[in-house]
C-alpha cells in the first residue's frame, strides 16, 4: 500500500468517525518551500557567498555545509541554528547572534564578530583565525578544539563559563 492510498484511508476513516474534524487533513503530502532571503535559498549546501543576510531570522535552521563567505549578516539571528562544515570567512556579522546554536568545524576565518552573541553555542573545532572577536559572547560556550590563532579582540571578549579544553588562542581565565 502506498502512502497516498493509507492518507486517503485515514481521511475516510477519520471522516466516519469525527465528520466535523477532516477539513483539517490535507489528502497529499506536500513538500516545504525553500526560503530564499535577497537570492539565497535557505537549505543545507547551500551557496550564499557575497549575499547580505542582515537583520534575518534564520534560527532554528539546519544549514550543514553551507557557504556564507563573504556575506553580510548584520544582527542576523542564528540561534540555534545546526550546521558543521559551514564558511563564514571574511564576513561581517556585527551583532548577529548564535545563541544555542550546534556549529561544529565551521570557519569564522578572519570575520567581523564584533559584539556577536555564540552564548551557550556548541562550537567544537570552529575556526576563528585572524577574526575580530571584540566584545564577543563566548559565555557558557563549548568551544572544544577551536581555534583563535591571530584573532584580534580575544582579550576583550566574554568567555566566562566557556568549555575552553583544547581552544587555541583562548584566554586562560575562561
Amino acid at each position: 500500500m502506498n502512502i497516498k492510498n493509507t492518507i486517503h484511508g485515514l481521511i475516510i476513516a477519520a471522516s466516519i468517525v469525527m465528520p466535523t474534524a477532516t477539513a483539517a487533513i490535507v489528502a497529499t503530502p506536500t513538500a516545504l518551500a525553500a526560503r530564499v532571503v535577497n537570492g539565497c535559498v535557505i537549505t543545507p549546501g547551500t551557496n550564499c557567498s557575497g549575499d547580505n543576510l542582515s537583520e534575518q531570522d534564520l534560527s532554528r535552521s539546519q544549514l550543514y555545509g553551507s557557504n556564507f563567505s563573504n556575506t553580510t549578516d548584520f544582527q542576523t539571528n542564528f540561534n540555534r541554528l545546526q550546521g558543521w562544515g559551514m564558511n563564514f570567512n571574511n564576513s561581517h556579522m556585527e551583532q548577529a547572534t548564535f545563541v544555542g546554536a550546534l556549529i561544529y568545524g565551521d570557519t569564522f576565518e578572519n570575520a567581523d564578530l564584533v559584539l556577536v552573541d555564540f552564548s551557550r553555542s556548541r562550537a567544537y573545532n570552529d575556526d576563528f583565525r585572524g577574526a575580530n572577536v571584540t566584545s564577543a559572547n563566548f559565555s557558557g560556550a563549548d568551544l572544544h578544539g577551536a581555534d583563535f590563532t591571530g584573532a584580534v579582540g580575544v582579550n576583550l571578549a566574554n568567555f566566562t563559563g566557556a568549555n575552553t579544553s583544547g581552544c587555541i588562542g583562548c584566554p586562560a581565565h575562561a
